[in-house]
């Protein structure tokens, strides 16, 4: 029955995705809309619903077409979502007004995209892969706006934690929208080196820097594990860059 329900979105979410170039937010609200209705009637007159008669063979067919579409429009969606964090990135910034205008939103978005994965009980490890990256930068650029606000004012080593956060920020940029280190990006190399020097340099600074509470210490800190953490895991793949 959950698959039914999830299938029965199909036609919608192929939309979205036929149209995802010229999507904006109000007509991605729209879609939201859509969705929400068809998964209440759905769910009122799924009570009603009773076996149909079927080739076995046939359904299989025909279940794994749908699979196969409810994949790719998902995964559409996933990528334009991605595509629209990304636009709040810059080569040496972080469009923190921008983004914190649109978090609400991009929330929301968010929010009806992972339902749908939930309701069609996914098992494509690409999708899961893409959905769990989307989560973790959307909330990593939530956690940078926040942060940042805070740590914006004079004090011992509060500047150089902003400016951890924006470098942190910047690395989702070296991933593509499936959520997968983008070795084909230009200069992928020298880019991730040179943010290697700059996360050095944060650090060497930092430690220059005397009676620095315990608090922007912690903070830096986590930061910059964070920092080191995904440097790491995107320089594993530049042997294949």
């Amino acid at each position: 029955m959950v698959r039914f329900l999830a299938l029965s979105v199909i036609f919608v979410l192929s939309c979205v995705s036929a149209t995802l170039a010229s999507t904006d937010r109000h007509e991605f609200g729209k879609v939201r809309n859509m969705l929400n209705q068809t998964n209440a009637s759905q769910t009122n007159e799924s009570v009603a619903l009773s076996p149909i008669p079927y080739n076995e063979t046939e359904n299989i067919d025909r279940v794994s077409q749908h699979d196969a579409a409810l994949i790719r429009s998902t995964r559409d969606l996933l990528s334009w979502l991605i595509q629209r964090l990304s636009g709040f990135i810059y080569d040496d910034a972080f469009d923190i007004v921008n983004f914190s205008n649109q978090a609400r939103s991009l929330l929301k978005e968010l929010s009806q995209i992972t339902h749908w994965v939930e309701v069609a009980q996914f098992e494509n490890k690409d999708i899961l892969r893409q959905l769990s990256f989307a989560k973790e930068m959307f909330s990593s650029m939530l956690e940078a706006a926040k942060t940042t606000s805070f740590y914006a004012t004079d004090g011992p080593g509060q500047d150089l934690v902003c400016k951890l956060i924006q470098l942190n920020v910047r690395l989702f940029a070296l991933y593509d929208y499936r959520g997968l280190p983008d070795i084909r990006q230009y200069a992928y190399v020298h880019t991730l080196y040179g943010l290697i020097l700059k996360l050095d340099m944060l650090e060497k600074n930092f430690k220059q820097v005397r009676k620095i509470p315990a608090i922007v210490h912690l903070m830096f800190t986590s930061q910059m594990e964070q920092a080191r953490g995904r440097l790491e895991l995107l320089a594993g793949y530049t042997t294949q860059a």
